[in-house]
């Protein structure tokens, strides 16, 4: 009797094993990385993914993306990567963040911006900065306000490395708005500043900023 009854727990013992909880949520990994640079025109191809679960195995094709890439306007997309096991288990949601610009660039970050003009109040916000190298040393800087990005309208400048990396801002109007200036930029180029003129209709501002790329 005492040896069926133990046969009985050993055999429940091992079911229990058996269909024991599954708790572990699958694992996605972006190839390419989390940041996508592409220029503007040319189809967005996703660099691919892949997901792979403890039990299930390899589950990428159970993937669901959310978010698009409009690789004919400028501007920076997200796209959301998860998937879910046989179990139920939610991966953790990766993020991949595409830029298309129109230049094929060497630099290309979001930088905190903080800015002080004489007629208008002081402010903060965040811009999108492309920098590409261009013939004769010199490279190309591209400064938008991040909410007008998919306007595709950009400050454009040229960076000299004979000058010890000074910015001239040739004028050019943007919304009925002429600008010009001038500024730096650091070695690394985590550190903007430049000095605007903004000449409109009924009214002429100039105008202090800095760009400041964070650590991440």
């Amino acid at each position: 009797m005492f040896l069926r009854n133990f046969t009985f727990f050993i055999i429940a013992l091992s079911l229990s094993s058996c269909f024991k909880e599954d708790k572990h949520p699958p694992v996605i990994v972006l190839q390419g990385g989390n940041n996508y640079n592409t220029k503007i025109g040319k189809a967005y191809i996703d660099p691919g993914f892949k997901a792979t679960d403890n039990k299930d195995g390899d589950i990428s094709n159970r993937v669901y993306i959310t978010g698009h890439v409009d690789s004919s306007k400028a501007g920076i997309y997200y796209l959301r990567y998860n998937v879910s096991d046989a179990s139920g288990n939610l991966a953790n949601e990766e993020m991949r963040t595409v830029y298309v610009t129109h230049f094929n660039e060497s630099l290309s970050a979001i930088y905190e911006a903080e800015a002080v003009c004489n007629l208008f109040y002081a402010n903060s916000s965040n811009a999108f900065v492309v920098i590409e190298t261009i013939p004769n040393n010199e490279k190309s800087i591209n400064i938008e306000a991040i909410n007008n990005l998919s306007r595709g309208e950009y400050l454009i400048g040229h960076i000299n490395s004979n000058l010890g990396n000074h910015i001239i801002i040739p004028p050019q109007a943007i919304n009925d708005t002429t600008y010009s200036g001038y500024g730096t930029v650091n070695p690394t180029g985590s550190e903007i500043k430049f000095f605007i003129t903004m000449e409109a209709l009924n009214y002429t501002d100039k105008c202090e900023t800095l760009l400041h790329r964070p650590i991440r």
